[in-house]
Order: structure tokens, then sequence, then C-alpha cells
């Protein structure tokens, strides 16, 4: 039932995987891997708040689970849970200091996040800097991040670089947004994800541009 839930979670059935999950929770409270698979797809339907309770019950099974800390700390950012999303990926990096996901995400939240005493552009550089040494600088998501933390540090020439970079690296249906990230640099705006691009469009008056500091 656990292959079967994956192979449906993979094949784009997450309603019928979550089922085969929850079939086997109710049958092993402590199942593991159930409650990992379950969690995940709850993310990849945007439920993020299923996804923290299963990686919290995962964490609670096993308290040296790096991979649920990272994935706990990811949803609650999706909550607006900034502080305790990098709670968990500052253990997530504790228990497993290699883990280039959580340097890369971590790297994104304290670049990126709105919160001025969370904020910390420079703090930003070095997990993303370490995201990017250990996947030797051939993840485009590593990349991305990397020049966005330098943007936000107001190290626009060196984002520059690793963004052109990143769109090397871009598929098809990456690289316009990408391009559009390199182009903010070369202005010396900072990153914005597209929900914000649209906004900024929105507030734009026509016929003027955005401010570029």
């Amino acid at each position: 039932m656990q292959q079967r839930g994956v192979a449906l979670k993979t094949s784009g059935k997450p309603d019928l995987a979550i089922a085969d999950f929850d079939a086997i929770v109710k049958a092993d409270k402590k199942n593991i891997a159930a409650l990992m698979a379950r969690g995940f797809t709850y993310y990849q339907k945007a439920n993020y708040k299923n996804a923290v309770e299963d990686f919290f019950r995962v964490i609670e099974l096993n308290p040296e689970a790096a991979g649920a800390f990272n994935n706990r700390g990811y949803n609650r950012f999706m909550l607006g849970d900034s502080k305790d999303a990098l709670k968990d990926y500052d253990e997530a990096i504790k228990l497993a200091p290699n883990y280039e996901l959580t340097h890369q995400n971590r790297a994104w939240l304290l670049a990126t996040v709105i919160d001025a005493d969370l904020c910390n552009p420079a703090e930003a550089v070095k997990s993303g800097e370490a995201a990017c040494k250990l996947s030797n600088y051939g993840s485009l998501g590593d990349l991305s991040a990397y020049a966005a933390t330098l943007a936000a540090n107001e190290e626009f020439e060196a984002a520059i670089g690793w963004q052109e970079k990143a769109v090397e690296l871009a598929p098809e249906n990456m690289r316009e947004f990408s391009t559009k990230m390199l182009e903010r640099y070369k202005s010396h705006v900072r990153y914005a994800s597209p929900k914000e691009m649209e906004d900024e469009a929105a507030k734009t008056p026509k016929g003027k541009t955005v401010a570029t500091k």
C-alpha cells in the first residue's frame, strides 16, 4: 500500500495517494514512511497546515529526522510562520550539516522575509554559498537563491554574475522569470516573487518605472 501511495502521488493522483497513507497510519500510527509521504503530498496540494502536522508527528517519533525538520520548516514558511521555520532549518542543519536543500531554504528565508527582526542578508549569503558549494554550483535553485541573497545584501555585481549562470541552467519554462531577476539585479533591485512582481506592476502608474532602490 505504501508503494501504491507513492506511485499514485508520483502519477499526479494525490487524493488517492493520501487515502492509502491514511489507511497505513490508521493501522500503524508510528509508520514514519507513510507520515512523511502523506506530509509531502499535502505540501504538493498546498495544504501546508496538514503537512506541518504530519512532519510534527514524524519529529515526535524521531527527533533526529533532519528531513522532517526541513519539510516542516518550509511548510511553516508557506504559512507565514517564518520564525519557527528558521528554527526548523537551523535544527535540520545541526542534525545534517551537509543538507543542501535546507541551506537553500534558509538562504531564501533570511533574504526575502518581511520581518525586519528575521531578515539577515549577510547570514543569507553564507547559507546561499553553502548550498552552492554542496551542489558544486550546478543547481538552479541554489544559484538563484545565492544570487537573491547577494542582491539583498546589495552586492549586485556578484548577484548579476551568479544569476547569469542561473539563466544558463534554467529550463525553457523558467528562463523568462530567471531573466527578469537578472534584469532586476542589473537595475540594483532585489529579488521579488512572481506575486510581488504583479503587485509592483499594479502599483506602478502608467508611463513610469519602479524605483531602483
